[in-house]
């Protein structure tokens, strides 16, 4: 138990030409859950063989993103329809091949600006649409190397060798292998289209996806399903990471609630304080309870007057942080909104430094950062020792701290920890199997592990289903909001 736990209307189309703004909040026409990402407008080429629902789908998904897409394609009648419908800009071809291409990029350039995003897209049938990409020259795109992307989508069996044709280039190039060309799978790939071309979605270079979308990032859920499969071991800690993921006995705890706190409070922004005193009147006597100091913090909140900070170096400060590394578009707003978050009641500084540590993992994470790497900056910066193996946290690490000189509650003695479990990971799930395995405040480890192991691995859909299962639907509706915004799929 720590002491304090915790979201345009398209252009018109005119003469064939797109006016490109970048949107506040990227791809809202798509599901929920689906993708929802910020970036600045791209210039796309997208070369189809035919257009079927993998074409229709990635097109439309870049126009609501604010992109210029440009659609090349063979099948002119309904590519036209297409572009008209949609406001990309046709170019009819006879045939796919560099030279065709490259002057579609000269064209492009004239209209809009140089291209920085080129796809293919292949549903079995004219694939020499898939190898003409591979053959450019795009040494005409140096300049900016990070930014360029190169898809190659591909639908149907025996796609293998033409994914194999996309090692090697520049940028950042994906192979898509999708099982077939049907609906189902047509929205969910575009969405992956859209992810990667996200600037931290450059990790994903070289990737091969076979597989439809299993996991996904809703930029919250992580923290929460850390807390609720940690509820029940917070005063019964186990050593071991053999036990049931989800028991009927398990909860969302104060962790869960305050981090829908501070998820409200990036979402609609006014006083955090209040909006953690109004969350703990409004979810009294949570599985676990509020730490003592925090409940009479909040009681005193409640009858006007926000009460001074009580000089706190709980690990509720860390616990609760976890959405705002998804929500700041720079290191340095992160860290001022990770100490804003946390000095209302926990000012002291291994109190903010705790939530600043998990903050920056999670921004980090978010960004591409590998483990390794997290590992070195957060050690670095915060003077944390991360290299505690997990096998080793689990003989030596209690509620008395490590070897039983400290105090499992705190900053000091518990955000360490729980970074490594997630650093220390394989995949989510390990993620917070390793928090619960090592005993102490179970449940805020799991939930500071669970918020930087989502950005590292993605959460499996099955899981974030489940953990759904536990909220109440006002929580569901806070957790939805905050997807809408800063969500998206990734793929398993």
């Amino acid at each position: 138990m720590a002491d304090n736990y915790l979201e345009r209307k398209m252009e018109e189309y005119r003469a064939g030409k797109l006016s490109v703004r970048p949107k506040t909040a990227a791809s809202r026409s798509l599901p929920k859950g689906k993708i929802a990402v910020d970036f600045p407008p791209r210039t796309v080429i997208l070369a189809a063989a035919t257009v079927g629902p993998l074409c229709r789908a990635v097109v439309k998904v870049f126009i609501d993103a604010g992109c210029s897409v440009a659609l090349v394609s063979v099948s002119h009648k309904e590519a036209t329809e297409l572009a008209r419908s949609c406001g990309a800009r046709f170019y009819p071809v006879a045939g796919f091949s560099s030279a065709s291409l490259d002057s579609v990029v000269e064209d492009v350039t004239s209209h809009w600006n140089i291209p920085d995003t080129f796809i293919s897209v292949s549903d079995g049938e004219g694939a020499d649409v898939n190898s003409a990409l591979p053959a450019m020259d795009y040494s005409r795109f140096e300049q900016t190397p990070g930014a360029l992307r190169i898809i190659n989508i591909m639908a149907g069996e025996g796609c293998d060798a033409l994914g194999m044709s996309f090692d090697g280039l520049p940028g950042c190039s994906n192979a898509l292998l999708v099982p077939d060309a049907g609906d189902g799978h047509a929205s969910e790939t575009a969405a992956l289209c859209l992810y990667l071309c996200q600037p931290c979605g450059r990790f994903f270079s070289g990737l091969r996806i076979k597989k439809r979308f299993k996991r996904i990032h809703s930029e919250m859920i992580g923290s929460i399903i850390g807390d609720i499969v940690g509820s029940i071991y917070e005063f019964d800690n186990i050593h071991t990471k053999d036990f049931e993921l989800f028991t009927p006995a398990m909860s969302y705890t104060d962790d869960s609630i305050l981090t829908f706190a501070t998820a409200e409070w990036l979402l609609s922004g006014g006083s955090v304080a209040r909006l953690y005193a109004r969350y703990v009147a409004g979810y009294p006597a949570p599985m676990g309870n509020y730490g003592p100091m925090f409940e009479a913090w909040a009681s005193e909140a409640a009858k006007g007057e926000i009460p001074a900070p009580y000089n706190s170096c709980g690990n509720g400060a860390a616990m609760r942080v976890g959405p705002v590394g998804w929500a700041a578009d720079s290191l340095e707003r992160t860290l001022e909104l990770a100490e804003e978050s946390a000095c209302c009641t926990h000012n002291h500084p291994e109190g903010i430094k705790g939530a600043k540590a998990v903050a920056h993992s999670v921004f980090l994470a978010r960004h591409g950062a590998e483990a390794r790497e997290i590992e070195r900056v957060i050690g670095r910066e915060y003077g944390y020792d991360l290299s505690v193996p997990v096998s080793d946290l689990q003989r030596r690490y209690s509620w008395n701290g490590m070897d039983g000189s400290g105090n499992g509650g705190t900053c000091q003695d518990s955000v360490p920890q729980a970074i490594s479990c997630a650093l220390q990971a394989a995949d989510f799930e390990d993620a917070v199997r390793n928090a619960i395995s090592i005993g102490g405040d179970s449940d805020t480890i799991g939930c500071i592990a669970g918020s930087i192991a989502e950005p590292l691995f993605g959460v499996p859909l099955d899981i974030y289903r489940k953990a759904k299962t536990y909220l109440t639907p006002e929580l569901i509706k806070i957790l939805d909001k905050f997807e809408g915004k800063f969500g998206s799929m990734v793929p398993a």
